[in-house]
């Protein structure tokens, strides 16, 4: 999610006391819950908070709109779950007496003051900024337990999203309202937009989630593999909102939020399922992780429209995440756009970003979307399907992402270490397990960013004792990768009652620098990626699949691909219980799927500086 609870650690935006009182609540929860307390040496504050609400982008839309920004006002609502007040601070445009507005919604936990204390228009200026003089109403809806809106913190779960529909409707209804809703925002901002969606409202008409969790036991748990912050997801929530920014002590909210705040029945159960499925690798197991999957529901209910926005360099939702779900809802017939550059966790136009990545046209691709979808305008171009930046920084179109276009390139690991078109008779073993050389791929730590296409710190090391390296002769022409690869392998044999494997693709320089282009793993309790387990047995041959995150690279011509199985880290912590793992390949043992796309210079294009 959003750094203020992940990506930051334990960082908070409070002063010196009220960080102490936050720590020192959340070491007592951890402690409670048996739950080891490791925080991330990389951890650094984020600092993008405007008058307490969070700053969106920074560019501009290219055309001002006819009306100025008018009134604000804050209303509060009873919520059907249990009486507690939904608070929601409204922007509206100076429009003339009768016309009715479509408006914008920005549902977060990240509004650290009562919005009747809040300048509305300093929250977001992205929205309130470049929309409000187009006629658009903009909303912000503290999530239950923040800022002015009652009950306590419900990560995630169904009484937010009950609350959240519920001020969507009511939106929709007001008689300055066209009826019309959509919903945006980055990481946090960006998952309760598929709350409601989940719910089907029928006011709700688009999405735009910006690197947000539609699935939050399968970004914590998925697969059987522990995301690094298992810990701190629920423990941080809670802490952060009933112990921190609640706390009447250190801020002026009312005491009786705070009350209700610290009371939360959902965080004894959030702590207890994770604790199991810590362990387990199977959150489903508990109510509380499967009543935070959004997707079932949304495929089920929604009828609205997606414009996904993805960083395809963002670990702290990471772009797997999205596929393939995204392309499941797509053939729902759900009208769905993407646009992903090569960014971290970010708005596209965010200031920290540079040319090309950084997008300043993205508020005119958002008010063509929106007056799409939200004024009704079929007349209204909202560009290609789909655009992405591929590693080297050159945009593109396509149709679909992952491309209809691209094709399947089969390679075969050799005995030989080669990786071939064509698979060779012999065989050889190799043992896969944690060393030295595990960090250089942790993308928290080793190379000191959270970044692929970064060149690790020392060159590839072809001797590796506890890794299998397999590597494609340098080819004449730049090879586009681009999609969802994936290995299969045929025969592995784990040593004890459980296993990671890791697998890890490269593009290595003549000089024998290597730049990191993707990763991904597999827990060998779920050996298909999938969320049923079966039993790792010693000694028993087994076969599976590592299905890498999306990925969207370029081994520059003369330079070759690589490819290394160990047991590295890849943004996940150790499960457990790990022992090492036999490997054999050569044949057909280990299978890499590449999707390979060659762009037409057509679809290529520079974006506007």
């Amino acid at each position: 999610m959003r750094g203020e609870l992940a990506r930051r650690g334990l960082t908070v935006r409070a002063p010196a006391g009220r960080r102490r009182i936050f720590i020192s609540s959340l070491v007592a929860l951890l402690t409670a819950s048996s739950v080891g307390l490791v925080v991330s040496a990389g951890a650094t504050p984020v600092t993008d908070l405007v008058g307490h609400c969070s700053s969106g982008g920074a560019g501009k839309v290219s055309q001002p709109g006819p009306y100025a920004i008018g009134s604000t006002e804050v209303v509060s609502l009873p919520s059907d779950v249990d009486g507690q007040p939904i608070q929601i601070g409204i922007v509206h445009p100076a429009v003339p007496a009768g016309y009715r507005s479509p408006v914008i919604v920005n549902a977060s936990p990240y509004i650290t003051a009562n919005l009747n204390d809040v300048d509305l228009k300093s929250c977001l200026p992205e929205l309130s900024d470049n929309f409000v003089p187009h006629g658009y109403t903009v909303a912000f809806v503290p999530t239950r337990g923040t800022s002015g809106s009652g009950g306590c913190a419900d990560l995630m779960g169904p009484k937010e999203r009950s609350d959240l529909s519920q001020a969507v409707t009511w939106l929709g209804k007001q008689s300055w309202s066209n009826g019309r809703v959509g919903m945006i925002g980055l990481s946090y901002d960006a998952s309760t937009p598929w709350d409601v969606a989940a719910t089907g409202n029928r006011y709700l008409k688009t999405i735009v989630p910006i690197e947000g969790v539609n699935d939050l036991p399968d970004l914590v748990f998925g697969g059987g593999r522990n995301d690094w912050r298992w810990w701190f997801f629920v423990a941080g929530y809670y802490g952060e909102y009933g112990y921190s920014e609640n706390n009447p002590v250190t801020s002026d909210q009312d005491p009786q939020v705070f009350a209700n705040s610290v009371n939360c029945p959902s965080l004894a159960e959030g702590l207890a399922a994770t604790a199991q499925a810590a362990a387990t690798g199977e959150p489903e197991s508990l109510p509380y992780w499967a009543d935070r999957n959004n997707r079932p529901l949304v495929e089920r209910n929604y009828r609205g429209s997606v414009f996904l926005v993805q960083g395809l360099q963002d670990w702290n939702v990471s772009p797997g995440q999205q596929f393939p779900f995204v392309n499941e809802l797509a053939a729902r017939h759900v009208p769905v756009k993407i646009l992903m550059g090569q960014w971290n966790h970010s708005w596209p136009d965010g200031n920290g970003l540079s040319y090309p990545t950084r997008r300043p046209d993205f508020p005119d691709m958002l008010l063509a979307w929106f007056d799409r979808w939200l004024k009704n305008d079929h007349g209204v171009e909202t560009g290609p399907a789909v655009e992405v930046e591929d590693a080297s920084g050159q945009w593109r179109t396509d149709v679909a992402w992952p491309s209809p276009a691209a094709t399947d390139d089969v390679l075969y690991g050799a005995a030989s270490g080669g990786l071939a078109a064509t698979p060779a008779d012999a065989t050889a073993t190799a043992v896969l397990a944690p060393d030295q050389r595990s960090r250089y791929y942790f993308l928290s730590d080793g190379t000191g960013t959270n970044t692929n296409n970064t060149t690790l710190p020392a060159g590839l090391d072809t001797t590796c004792a506890t890794c299998a390296i397999f590597t494609l002769p340098a080819q004449d022409h730049d090879v586009h990768i681009s999609g969802l690869p994936s290995v299969a392998l045929g025969n592995l044999v784990p040593t004890g009652p459980g296993a990671v494997v890791s697998a890890y693709l490269l593009a290595v320089a003549p000089d024998g620098s290597a730049q990191r282009l993707g990763w991904g793993d597999v827990d060998l309790r779920f050996p298909d990626g999938g969320a049923a387990s079966q039993p790792v047995q010693p000694g028993q041959q087994m076969s599976a699949t590592v299905t890498f995150q999306p990925l969207e690279a370029v081994v520059p011509a003369g330079a070759q691909l690589a490819l290394v199985l160990s047991q590295g880290n890849a943004n996940h912590a150790p499960t457990w219980p790990r022992f090492p793992v036999q490997l054999t390949y050569g044949q057909t043992l280990v299978t890499l799927h590449l999707p390979v796309v060659n762009p037409q210079p057509s679809s290529l294009f520079n974006p506007p500086q």
